[in-house]
């Protein structure tokens, strides 16, 4: 199970394990959680920007997103493919409206980078080889500073990288 909150006191979207894994809203402080829909199986994170969400689905080898807005309306848009195995996602708002998820494709090797549009639109979807010496990669996550740059843990290898993402 993985669970995101914009702030303290509202509402918790949360997405729990399975085959197919489900999407919930947990209103605060402390209203029974509503199912919102399946997305992937075996989910093992979500992440929220603006009013998108973004869950890494491990044994789908892909991503769900769903749009949150502040009136606490959830809605699952749709999924896309990504390496093999994501496990740790995380996401970037490019300014522009667009926002940048990065993912890793723990069983071969590889990062995505997904653009999605400010409704949850699916704007690029670019599956690369992590860098040489990294192997086993479970998370990457934007490095802070507006540089772009994604921070990747290796987990085989017991390394970490840094490398631009050309966004």
């Amino acid at each position: 199970m993985s669970a995101f909150a914009r702030d303290a006191s509202g509402s918790i979207v949360v997405v729990t394990d399975g085959t197919p894994g489900q999407l919930y809203l947990a209103p605060r402080p402390s209203a029974m959680a509503a199912l919102i829909g399946e997305v992937g199986s075996t989910p093992r994170q979500i992440r929220c920007v603006d009013s998108l969400c973004v869950i890494s689905c491990f044994a789908a080898d892909s991503l769900w997103f769903a749009t949150w807005d502040y009136a606490d309306n959830v809605a699952i848009v749709g999924g896309v493919p990504v390496g093999d195995g994501p496990i740790g996602i995380d996401l970037l708002a490019l300014g522009n409206g667009d926002i940048a998820a990065v993912s890793t494709g723990f069983n071969d090797n590889t990062y995505t980078i997904t653009v999605f549009g400010p409704t949850g639109a699916v704007m690029s979807n670019d599956t690369q080889a992590v860098p040489a010496g990294c192997t086993a990669p479970p998370h990457a996550v934007w490095v802070p500073g507006g540089t772009r740059e994604i921070l990747f843990s290796c987990n085989a290898t017991n390394n970490v990288f840094i490398l631009p993402s050309g966004l």
